[in-house]
């Protein structure tokens, strides 16, 4: 009885230091609902792993094999965290930058398929609506609560 709880332990331990390895799992292609305009983001998006489906505007034309699609998303601080799943039509992999000045998702930076970013960059910059809340005040948006 020792050895199977010690057993059982050692595997929940494991478990948990498992699914600390790498990030969210994005890319999949997911249905925002009924859109309106070039770049929506969804938070009810049940066959997202975090439930965020991204609709992002094309900034260039796509690559060979790319699609136009909203694909499944995920918080992030760093590219690191944006793990591109196996069958996702996002050829050139992600990175991690502000999606929208608006919104829910205001400011707040997401896992964004490089497709869509200009040839020259995988950076996305930060809009001036997102430097900080005097800004957005200044532009004659309301604050934004992630930042």
């Amino acid at each position: 009885m020792k050895h199977t709880t010690a057993y059982t332990a050692i595997l929940a331990i494991a478990g948990l230091f498992l699914s600390a390895c790498g990030g969210a799992e994005v890319g999949r292609r997911c249905f925002p609902g009924n859109v309106v305009g070039d770049n929506v983001v969804s938070s009810s998006a049940t066959e997202c792993a975090e439930k965020i489906c991204l609709k992002y505007p094309i900034q260039e034309a796509l690559p060979p094999g790319g699609e136009n699609t909203p694909m499944c998303s995920a918080r992030c601080e760093s590219a690191d965290e944006c793990e591109r799943v196996s069958d996702s039509p996002c050829q050139q992999g992600f990175t991690c930058g502000v999606a929208t000045p608006l919104g829910d998702f205001c400011c707040e930076k997401l896992c964004i398929c490089k497709d869509f970013l200009d040839d020259d960059s995988d950076e996305v910059p930060v809009p001036l609506a997102c430097k900080s809340n005097e800004a957005r005040v200044a532009m004659g948006l309301s604050e934004c609560a992630n930042l």
